[in-house]
């Protein structure tokens, strides 16, 4: 074989290889411009469409799962998609209803190839009947991450008011939220529409309870093609539904165990009192105190009054006389309150020890309700009062107190003579303190020295509103760079005030408190009821510390 013959045979193998693997692009500087949809089909506007299908050409090659995410249909209808190249065909396999207008949209949270995002969403419109519907809702989540979350619409008279939930009833209309947590539906029938904001972490477009962030609207829209109605949302975090449940228990040793829940207890009805051991005999056991875990706050150590016998089977009881509540105040159920106890026959001779303490040594600017608390490893009791010396420095003072124990904590609470922006020294003598089993901690005197803050920097502020709603539960909030808030309910002469403010910078919004709860609600889904209205306010003030703020005019805007 020449060597003509060789290149011709080696170049038609490359050209065969080559169109054998058509694939996207990689490698290479890449595209910086964003994507654009050059050619679609059907036309905008299109009515009478009879056809099972949209075609769209990119500019580029895209990334397709990305896409596919970011496509939306109003209303709803099953799509599939199929890709060619920087082509892509979206079929609807059951088909569209008939005298239906539809708006197909194309969001912007997608790439192409490289990476690059489009400039702009893409929207097309089109009506399988002779008539275009124009109708148009528009709004904004306010929020600090509005993307991703989805907008669900409901036209009220295609359901029964009081039987529609969205746990199960998927929307008709629904839009994914960009970065600016703009929104805009098209193409609706004139009429009434309840809307929701939803985060829809499963995404099968319905609201699940306890994992989806959530909320309704402030009121139903009016939908009248003369009008365009703005609606504005926040959202709210998703609601604990679930109960806690006591899972187990375990043997320290012979006179304590740790219980361990599915959550974290509500500690305002925690008590020894909340447990209970018995066996199959019917023999009690008295639960003479409870410490919280260090470590797992949704564990707790339970100290019994005398050993139980391993030979016999014991059960741990919760919500004996109250019932057990969890952070948002989910009741534990009696099925869920109990568990085996195994025991052990180790003897209790645990020394206790100083676990935590709440202050240190030479600090200033304490508030003033944060009582000193010393945290141990186990029940105990004090043996005198000596134990505990409580003076303020400047004058050697005794400081009236009141020791109170709760569960392993000596908590130290100052009494009227406790004045601000002055130096104290607390000394605790540990040597004083005994274990129920007997043992005391080491021979140690714990000594801090510290300074409380000084209340005359607090400030006030007030002013007045520009206009009052008819009700007479307007609050005015006003935001420290923390993220921390102040409420005053706005009285009848528009008037508000808001004390012991520290000094900083500070943001407005107002909000109308139709349940009377002091708190911003976000409604609920089923049994359904609205969100609060809600007031941006385009206003700061900065706060100078020993200076009242006067005359503060808060514009509310209606959204």
């Amino acid at each position: 074989m020449n060597y003509k013959n060789l290149i011709a045979i080696l170049s038609a193998s490359f050209i065969i290889f080559a169109c054998a693997n058509i694939k996207d692009p990689s490698g290479g500087p890449g595209i910086v411009a964003p994507p654009v949809i050059e050619e679609y089909s059907p036309a905008m506007n299109t009515i009478n469409f009879s056809g099972d299908a949209i075609e769209l050409e990119f500019s580029e090659y895209m990334k397709k799962s990305d896409v596919q995410e970011n496509v939306f249909i109003n209303p709803a209808a099953k799509m599939a998609f199929d890709w060619s190249g920087t082509s892509l065909t979206v079929e609807f396999p059951d088909g569209l209803d008939s005298n239906t207008t539809y708006s197909f949209q194309l969001g912007t949270s997608y790439t192409d190839h490289y990476g690059n995002k489009p400039s702009q969403s893409f929207s097309l419109v089109f009506s399988t009947g002779s008539v275009l519907d124009s109708g148009k809702i528009v709004g904004r989540l306010f929020d600090s991450k509005p993307e991703g979350n989805f907008i669900y619409a409901y036209n009220l008279g295609e359901y029964a008011e009081d039987t529609l939930d969205i746990r199960a009833i998927k929307p008709k209309y629904r839009t994914q939220l960009g970065t600016n947590g703009n929104f805009k539906l098209n193409a609706l029938k004139p009429g009434r529409y309840r809307l929701f904001v939803v985060s829809d972490e499963f995404k099968d477009n319905k609201y699940t309870e306890g994992i989806d962030k959530y909320s309704s609207a402030p009121a139903d829209v009016e939908e009248r093609d003369s009008i365009v109605p703005f609606v504005s949302l926040r959202i709210g975090n998703a609601i604990d539904l679930t109960p806690p449940a006591l899972l187990d228990a375990e043997a320290v040793h012979e006179k304590m165990f740790v219980a361990r829940f599915s959550e974290t207890i509500d500690t305002s009805n925690l008590s020894p009192d909340s447990f209970i051991i018995r066996n199959e005999n019917n023999d009690f056991r008295k639960i003479t105190g409870i410490i919280a875990s260090q470590e797992d706050a949704s564990k707790w150590y339970l100290r019994i009054d005398m050993p139980i016998d391993t030979n016999t089977t014991w059960n741990l009881y919760a919500n004996n006389g109250s019932i057990l509540k969890d952070s948002t105040g989910n009741n534990m159920q009696d099925s869920s309150a109990f568990c085996r106890l195994f025991a052990s026959e180790q003897p209790d001779t645990n020394n206790i020890i100083l676990r935590a303490f709440n202050l240190k040594d030479s600090t200033e600017n304490i508030l003033m309700t944060h009582y000193p608390t010393l945290s141990m490893s186990d029940v105990f009791s004090v043996l005198d009062s000596s134990a505990i010396e409580f003076i303020r420095m400047e004058d050697a003072t005794a400081i009236n107190f009141t020791p109170t124990i709760k569960g392993a904590d000596l908590i130290i609470i100052p009494g009227a003579d406790y004045l601000s922006n002055k130096w104290y020294k607390l000394k605790i003598d540990l040597n004083k303190i005994l274990c129920l089993n007997g043992t005391k901690p080491k021979d140690t005197v714990i000594t801090v020295r510290y300074k409380t803050e000084d209340v005359r920097n607090y400030v006030k502020c007030s002013g007045k509103v520009n206009l009052l709603p008819e009700t007479d539960r307007l609050v005015v909030v006003m935001k420290d760079s923390k993220g921390l808030s102040y409420y005053s309910t706005v009285c009848a002469d528009s008037t508000w005030e808001v004390e012991n403010l520290s000094e900083g910078e500070y943001s407005f919004e107002a909000f109308i408190d139709a349940n009377g709860n002091g708190q911003y609600d976000y409604g609920t889904a089923f049994p359904f009821s609205f969100s609060e209205k809600f007031y941006l306010i385009n206003k700061k003030v900065t706060l100078k510390k020993r200076w009242d703020t006067e005359d503060v005019m808060l514009i509310l805007e209606e959204m």
